[in-house]
């Protein structure tokens, strides 16, 4: 992610299985935020969580957000967005490092679930300069990706009976639409 929105999300890696982070596969990305996003987060936050409360809600702590908990607000955001159309995701977290926060997201496709959270981020900075329009197509430009690329209806309730019999689901082959 770029520019003058005082946030950064660099993508770390990809665990196709479980990992030390999950029993699921997901992608990992660092986030960085200087003190000039940390400034002006609380209010970020409120105007997001009001944009999208339909589908998502979140518990802003008392204190002033810091890095780790922007970055906690951001995987959930990212995780109910994608969530809202066929998908079947069930890992979102952030974890503090020496040089920032590491994001955990599951994925049915790594790409979309890494593009989500760089829109997650970018609509962050930007709530207060983007029109409800624009901010409604570029959710809706991710779910149409995530209607192309994610699992049907019929595969997500096999997929929460293996998940409730504890077998784990995985992508079958990469950048398919097929799940074992």
């Amino acid at each position: 992610m770029d520019s003058a929105s005082h946030i950064r999300i660099e993508r770390v890696c990809t665990y196709a299985g479980p990992s030390v982070f999950a029993r699921e596969p997901v992608v990992v990305a660092r986030l960085t935020i200087d003190s000039e996003a940390l400034a002006d987060a609380r209010t970020r936050i409120e105007r997001m969580s009001t944009a999208f409360s339909p589908w998502f809600e979140w518990q802003q702590s008392e204190s002033a957000p810091g890095a780790l908990e922007i970055g906690k607000f951001l995987v959930r955001w990212t995780r109910c967005a994608l969530t809202e159309v066929r998908v079947f995701l069930h890992v979102s977290d952030a974890l503090a490092v020496r040089d920032g926060v590491l994001l955990i997201l599951g994925y049915h496709d790594p790409g979309i679930s890494f593009s989500a959270l760089e829109l997650a981020a970018k609509l962050f900075t930007q709530i207060e300069l983007r029109s409800p329009k624009e901010i409604a197509a570029s959710v809706s430009e991710l779910w149409r990706a995530c209607q192309r690329r994610h699992p049907d209806y019929q595969a997500v309730i096999l997929m929460s009976a293996a998940r409730s019999a504890g077998i784990p689901v995985l992508p079958f082959l990469r950048s398919s639409r097929c799940w074992q």
